[in-house]
């Protein structure tokens, strides 16, 4: 019985034992697991922020929007074919466009320094000076054109259902409204402006002191009147224009004016400077021919517009 009871007791104890190991092992377990688990959340936890931080840096920063992804080196490299030929159909207009504008002002320049004299120099610096006051009043009317126009002519260009036959006959209505709306600004717009130009005389003696300059600067308010009576019908036309994507007439257009311009524009060079007692030439001979040019562009944009106008909508009633 003495055995009995002693190797029973050892059973129990063993037994105790062995439960109490696996307890043990079952928390170790459990607080290993829940180590790792703590690990990992702190670990995606620290990714996650890097991840949005790195997100904001790329999409904000003050250093700029090209902040690491522009070198400049990168100034010195041929852009890749593909984006190349995206911008390839508007290299020659744009380029002759701003070529043509550019070689009236300089021309003008030249003549006036060249062959009719400081006085002649300095009033011409004042009208140029006041010139550059009235013209970005009238360039924002070329700007909303463009922004306004394109919208509504890229509208469903290519369009074959009844639905979209609909729509390019709305759109070719809208055009037409568009198009009368901006030249109806620009005729109010030459108003305002052409009123402005009188008040040239009380505005001329903050830029000069000399009498004979401002004499000569007063004697230019009718030809920029004149000038600015459809300057804002130019722009108007230019903008309608540039709205539809009618480059290859502005270049054309502007690459005819980089030479006729300057060819007019040395012929006064030449009438001054040949002297003669019935010589008249002045500095409002060159303004006659600006004008002269502001004028014709001024027609051949405005009949351009309304010709573009016209045949959308012929198209739009054969389409219907």
């Amino acid at each position: 019985v003495v055995v009995a009871a002693a190797a029973a007791g050892n059973n129990n104890l063993n037994f105790r034992q062995t439960w109490k190991a696996r307890l043990m092992s079952k928390k170790k377990k459990k607080s290993l697991f829940s180590e790792k688990t703590q690990q990992q959340t702190v670990e995606t936890t620290i990714t996650s922020t890097n991840e949005s931080s790195s997100s904001s840096s790329s999409s904000f920063s003050t250093r700029g929007l090209l902040a690491g992804k522009f070198k400049a080196l990168d100034l010195f490299r041929f852009p890749p074919a593909k984006k190349a030929k995206k911008y390839a159909p508007f290299v020659l207009p744009v380029t002759a466009t701003q070529l043509g504008k550019i070689s009236g002002w300089i021309t003008m320049s030249h003549v006036v320094s060249s062959s009719l004299g400081t006085v002649a120099m300095a009033a011409n610096q004042v009208v140029l000076s006041l010139f550059w006051c009235f013209a970005p009043i009238s360039d924002s009317l070329s700007l909303t054109a463009q922004s306004i126009i394109t919208t509504i002519f890229e509208t469903n260009r290519s369009s074959s259902t009844a639905n979209n036959k609909a729509q390019a006959a709305r759109r070719a209505e809208a055009l037409n409204k568009s198009v009368r709306n901006f030249f109806q600004a620009g005729i109010l717009l030459g108003v305002i402006l052409g009123a402005g130009i009188f008040l040239i005389p009380f505005a001329s003696h903050w830029f000069t002191k000399d009498p004979a300059v401002i004499a000569l600067v007063h004697s230019m308010v009718p030809i920029l009147f004149i000038y600015f009576c459809v300057n804002s019908i130019f722009t108007a036309g230019e903008g309608l224009l540039l709205g539809q994507k009618d480059l290859s007439f502005i270049g054309r257009s502007y690459a005819t004016f980089f030479f006729v311009v300057p060819y007019f524009m040395l012929r006064v060079k030449r009438a001054a400077l040949s002297g003669g007692a019935n010589n008249n030439i002045q500095l409002s001979s060159v303004w006659l021919v600006f004008t002269a040019y502001q004028y014709t562009r001024t027609a051949l944009f405005v009949g351009r517009a309304l010709f573009l106008q016209r045949r959308t909508e012929l198209e739009a009633k054969q389409e219907q």
